[in-house]
């Protein structure tokens, strides 16, 4: 009979805690020594090991067991010795080249270092059997470990025997490190029970391919299961009549390996800028978040138990589906065994349970559960249950948030203990990222993660070929869809989870190819969907709600707008609480249930962190605070609070939506015209600030044009702007107005080209061209802006002969010292930019009566930013899908960006 051959080796360097590697060595030699088949082993030890000395011992012991004792990183690396005899770190993909190298001769190595987890990972992927250490494990633990494996393997125990048997030492002991050994088999993780302790039967050879037969086998009579695969390869999409299969649809998905709530940063909440908070926030679900997504099926690889949590309508069903399929059809892509793929619906098996209850029949269990399904695949229960001890079960439990309350424990109670009765197969458990309640040992939580823009897209593609077929027509209405999400911000920023996606594609194509004209309709839309329940209804799932629609809609506007207000996007669950307690009449106690349901069943508030919350998308909680508005009973009061924060960039989406949503003309126009009062009184108490909108109503009247005056004075008004160096606006005020009040006639076809007035009107071609000259000159730094084609598109207008020859200078001096030397004109442009710019400033002013140096504070800057601002926000409102009246908008735009006192000379700009 063959010797099995073991190779101890150990590294306890001088730099680090000394060990009782000694002892360790002495203990196992004993055992062996010992054992009824002691005969049977070689025992050889190398000590104070370098990183070279391993494949030397490997190739003079020949082992079959390679064993090393020592010392590990918390990172993952083993500690060696080098010839001073301190420490030498090797990585784990290092040392598992060379035991790729010797996989035909080794078949076990135990890692008893601390933090060798990571070794073990990389070595299993060539060794038949690794055991690594999960954590920091101390000497008594890995002595007793050690000493109990190596007696159980000299008794002629199996390998995961003798593992189970080193752990079960531990726990005699009462040393409380039982779970830190971790055994890989065929790259298998196998957790040690800690209830009680029990010795499995361990297949031989022979036994092991023919369980590798069965699962092929079993595989195919799960394919032959119409109704298995028709509940695992087909879907019910959101207000669909009909099931679509997974595989037209799955859209692959991926993973946030840390919850977003664990995440969240809450560093803005006590600044004092009540813009702070809103800037901080990401639109498609308010928690800032830095974390790298990593495609979930790579997540789902490399933890074999794995709680999936995710929004409602997230994808967390369609993922398990997928995942089904793809294992019965053998396209899970893994270099892995085959597994059996057995999906359960945890609120189903929950029925079941009960039901064997009213019945007085013994208790239900998930392996019961499981063995049924076995059953229905004509597989025999010795075959189900070696299937399940040998790990070789894809193990699928859908929807742990979908138990009723009352069948909750037993469910978390029956997943528990079958995980640890059965740990070697591969567990995914899926939860509403609210509905989590349960703590399961040795599983991973992970968090599905928003569509990406490309993700989305593809989702859109997948919908119209299930729905339509694969046709131009489909390409079509794709690219339209995918078009208006790109360009409508806030309605694509919905867009961000399947349930919202399917949505809007569903009323995209109800509505022949268009979405709703006003934005509200079609959020309005995705919130009853929500609120009514509709997703969890075609799916037969019945949750208990207090509150009618209506009532809920109600409670959340009234909870929306009283946060916005007071910039609180974050609330702590007691205001919440005391928020729904006033408006329902009732008791804290009945609040926190009605807070439970919202977010529970509704994904719309969401526990961001320890007892903090949020509406799960910012644009809902901008409806709803707009819903609030407009069904106020007391317009006139709420619409003086809402012009209030007209200079608040927060409130944009709020003054869009009220706008839109307002269907009364008379609260409509009252609105807008406190909106112009607000916007006005900004500048009445400025007199240089007056004197600027002076000259910009003067400016206007120089142009002779059939355009509408307020057009120009905002072409005028954004040359000014940018020339105060307060910032470039990029002309959106004027394009604004232009789309608003002129839209026979466009005066920028691109809202973000420059060149605004170009092919028009002489005047404001030249004018543009010389604010852009003095814009980019004014911020030259030493990397030049090429001025040159400005110069001569400024040049080829209509101007005198004495300009034309001062801007010629102007340039032929940029230019003659740029194109002799860089170097040269940097440091020319240093020492002569100022009077240079003032030389183009005294054109500009003694020629075209632009560039006046009007020598604005930082204060002045601000209301004056503020006060363009707040009239974009004005114009936009007026551009919104709105009932407004021409006479009105004539009336607004009569008065559009001018000064409000006449009684200032239009030339002291200048003095």
């Amino acid at each position: 009979m063959d010797k099995i051959k073991i190779l101890f080796l150990a590294a306890d360097p001088n730099d680090t805690v000394r060990l009782l590697l000694d002892r360790e060595l002495r203990d196992i030699r004993e055992k062996l020594q010992l054992a009824k088949f002691r005969e049977r082993f070689v025992l050889e030890s190398r000590e104070a090991v370098r990183p070279g000395d391993i494949t030397q011992a490997i190739f003079d012991v020949e082992p079959q067991i390679v064993h090393f004792s020592g010392h590990g990183t918390n990172t993952g690396e083993i500690c060696f010795e080098n010839d001073a005899g301190k420490v030498h770190y090797v990585k784990p993909e290092a040392l598992a080249v060379v035991f790729e190298l010797i996989a035909e001769q080794v078949k076990c190595v135990i890692l008893n270092t601390c933090y060798s987890k990571t070794q073990a990972e990389a070595i299993a992927q060539h060794i038949p059997y690794v055991i690594g250490m999960y954590r920091e494990i101390g000497d008594r633990a890995a002595i007793t470990f050690a000493t109990g494996f190596y007696k159980a393997l000299g008794a002629n125990r199996t390998v995961e025997q003798a593992y189970r048997f080193g752990c079960s030492e531990i726990q005699l002991e009462n040393i409380p490190e039982h779970s830190t050994p971790i055994l890989y088999s065929k790259r298998t993780e196998v957790l040690p029970k800690k209830s009680h302790f029990t010795v499995e039967s361990f297949s031989t050879k022979d036994d092991l391919r023919s369980v590798d037969t069965l699962v092929p086998q079993v595989q195919e009579r799960v394919a032959d299961d119409i109704g298995y695969i028709e509940q695992v390869g087909t879907m019910r999409m959101f207000r669909i009549n009909h099931p679509v299969p997974v595989t037209d649809v799955y859209v692959n998905l991926n993973i946030l390996k840390q919850i977003s709530s664990d995440d969240f940063s809450f560093s803005n909440r006590d600044r004092s800028d009540d813009n702070s908070t809103w800037w901080s926030l990401d639109r498609q679900g308010l928690g800032s978040t830095k974390q790298k997504e990593v495609p979930a099926l790579e997540t789902i690889r490399a933890y074999r138990k794995l709680i999936v949590l995710g929004k409602p309508g997230a994808g967390k069903t369609t993922l398990l589906k997928s995942l089904a399929t793809a294992c019965i059809y053998k396209n899970l892509g893994w270099n892995d065994s085959d597994y059996v793929p057995v999906f359960i619906e945890l609120r189903k098996f929950a029925e079941d349970a009960a039901k064997h209850k009213e019945l007085k029949h013994e208790e239900f269990s998930l392996y019961d559960a499981i063995q049924k399904l076995f059953k229905q695949w004509k597989v025999a229960p010795e075959d189900c249950k070696r299937i399940l001890e040998e790990g070789r079960a894809l193990i699928l439990l859908d929807g742990l948030d979908e138990i009723p309350t009352n069948h909750s424990d037993f469910v978390a109670w029956q997943v528990s203990h079958f995980c640890q009765d059965f740990a070697r197969n591969r567990f995914i458990i899926t939860c509403r990222t609210q509905g989590i309640q349960y703590c399961f040992d040795s599983f991973a939580v992970v968090e599905i993660a928003n569509f990406t823009r490309e993700q989305a897209c593809k989702f859109v593609h997948d919908w119209f070929t299930a729905m339509v077929g694969n046709s131009e027509e489909t390409k079509e209405l794709e690219q339209s869809l995918n078009t208006q999400l790109l360009i409508n911000k806030p309605v694509g920023e919905l867009a961000a989870t399947p349930i919202l996606l399917n949505l809007i594609c569903c009323m995209f194509w109800a509505r022949q190819g268009d979405l709703p004209t006003k934005r509200s309709e079609l959020y309005d839309q995705c919130l009853k969907g929500l609120l009514e329940g509709e997703w969890d209804q075609s799916r037969g799932i019945q949750r208990g709600s207090e509150l009618p629609l209506e009532e809920k809609e109600k409670l959340l506007a009234q909870i929306a707008y009283t946060l916005f207000e007071n910039n609180d996007y974050l609330p702590h669950q007691r205001k919440l609480e005391k928020l729904i307690a006033n408006y329902l009449q009732t008791q804290r106690s009945e609040a926190k249930y009605i807070l439970k349901l919202l977010e529970s069943q509704h994904g719309l508030l969401i526990q961001r962190s320890t007892q903090y919350f949020s509406f799960s998308h910012l644009t809902f909680h901008e409806f709803f605070t707009a819903k609030y508005i407009v069904s106020n009973p007391n317009p006139q009061e709420v619409f003086l609070c809402l012009v209030t924060h007209i200079t608040e960039s927060r409130w944009r989406e709020v003054f869009l939506l009220t706008v839109e949503m307002l269907d009364d003309a008379d609260n409509l126009l009252h609105l807008l015209q406190l909106m112009k009062c607000q916007i006005d009184r900004l500048l009445e108490n400025d007199d240089k600030l007056q004197q600027f909108l002076c000259w910009v109503e003067e400016k206007s009247f120089s142009v002779k044009t059939s355009h509408n005056p307020a057009v120009i004075r905002a072409f005028y008004f954004d040359i000014g702007f940018d020339l105060a160096q307060i910032f470039t606006a990029c002309r959106a005020l004027s394009c604004a107005v232009n789309h608003n009040f002129d839209r026979g006639r466009d005066l920028a076809a691109n809202p973000f080209n420059s060149n605004f007035g170009l092919t028009l009107f002489p005047d404001m071609n030249l004018d543009d061209s010389l604010a852009s000259i003095f814009i980019n000159t004014c911020d030259f730094g030493t990397d030049r802006i090429n001025v040159d084609s400005i110069f001569d598109r400024a040049t080829d207008c209509n101007v005198n002969s004495n300009m034309q020859c001062e801007l010629k200078q102007l340039k032929d001096q940029l230019s003659d010292f740029y194109h002799k030397n860089s170097e040269n004109f940097k440091q020319w442009w240093q020492e002569n930019s100022q009077a240079w710019v003032e030389k183009l400033r005294s054109v500009m002013i003694n020629h075209r009566n632009i560039g006046h140096d009007w020598k604005f504070s930082e204060s002045q800057k601000q209301l004056l930013r503020q006060y363009y601002d707040a009239n974009k926000q004005l114009v936009d409102c007026l551009n919104s899908d709105c009932c407004i009246s021409l006479k009105v908008l004539r009336e607004i735009e009569n008065t559009l960006l001018l000064p409000t006192i006449r009684n200032i000379s239009s030339k002291s700009y200048y003095a």
